[in-house]
């Protein structure tokens, strides 16, 4: 029997919550991260009507205060399934707009209204999670000596697509978040704060 892509996606959302919940409690809790209301609907909708609501931008928001500086650093969206397409298809394909350029657009426009960076999380059938993120976030870790040069060391694809998407990184999952530890992202958290 297959699985419908609602209930595909939903899976995905539950797992990807364990597992950054417990990257960011080192182990400890799988609960510090869990699916937006609507998976970020909630928050488009009030974006519309000229409102706002908390900790609801994107598909995952913290469900404990202590995951709140990985969400201040990156809203997240995440994709799964959607056919036969590839990052690829930013060269080899005559469509206007690739699927990827669909997903970079939205979680770029989620990131712009809760004034964090994009982290777009994918994976299609049968294939590795995907991590991509934007040159600014990239900055800001690269000013970080010790995730930089984890960063830096660990297999990606530096994307640059003038004018469309501008610059992204490309990581397995389980290598970003192997080369960027939770304290990372709080020391560059509290250093953007005014």
């Amino acid at each position: 029997m297959a699985i419908n892509s609602k209930a595909k996606g939903s899976s995905f959302e539950r797992k990807l919550c364990k597992e950054l919940s417990l990257w960011w409690t080192h182990g400890e809790r799988e609960d510090v991260f869990w699916r937006s209301a609507g998976s970020g609907a909630r928050a488009t909708n009030a974006h519309r009507n000229g409102g706002a609501i908390a900790n609801a931008e994107g598909d995952i928001v913290y469900s404990d205060a202590i995951g709140k500086p990985f969400t201040d650093f990156f809203c997240i969206e995440l994709k799964t399934g959607y056919g036969d397409w590839s990052v690829m298809d930013l060269l080899e394909s005559n469509q206007k707009v690739t699927q990827f350029e669909k997903f970079w657009e939205q979680v770029s426009e989620s990131a712009l209204h809760c004034k964090a960076f994009p982290l777009l999380i994918y994976r299609k059938d049968r294939k590795n999670t995907i991590v991509a993120f934007d040159f600014e976030a990239w900055r800001q870790i690269y000013n970080h000596k010790e995730a930089s040069q984890a960063l830096v060391d660990a297999p990606h694809i530096d994307l640059n697509i003038p004018y469309r998407l501008g610059r992204v990184y490309l990581y397995k999952l389980d290598d970003f978040l192997e080369a960027l530890k939770p304290d990372h992202i709080q020391e560059i958290v509290n250093g953007l704060r005014p």
